[in-house]
């Protein structure tokens, strides 16, 4: 498995991780690498995949410190959904 995608770690594009609401109205954690590009991130299995339309784009090992901030993510994308439903 790589290491780096256009010279960046798992941790370093998890690093520019932000939770979006995509057309369709559903929540996703997105990245962007250093080509400038936006992809659907999902972490596990100690592994960070960047998927975009087309399927998977890349697949990178990651810290446990990169995992955690994933899950983070993961629990405010949890938090949108129950507020709305609360709201819907």
């Amino acid at each position: 498995m790589q290491k780096t995608y256009l010279g960046q770690t798992a941790g370093g594009i998890i690093k520019t991780a932000e939770i979006a609401q995509m057309r369709a109205g559903n929540w996703e954690i997105v990245v962007r690498t250093a080509d400038g590009e936006n992809h659907h991130a999902i972490a596990g299995n100690g592994v960070l995949t960047l998927m975009q339309v087309q399927g998977v784009v890349v697949q990178l090992p990651m810290s446990d410190a990169a995992y955690q901030k994933m899950q983070n993510l993961q629990e405010e994308i949890e938090a949108q959904y129950a507020e709305e439903h609360r709201h819907g």
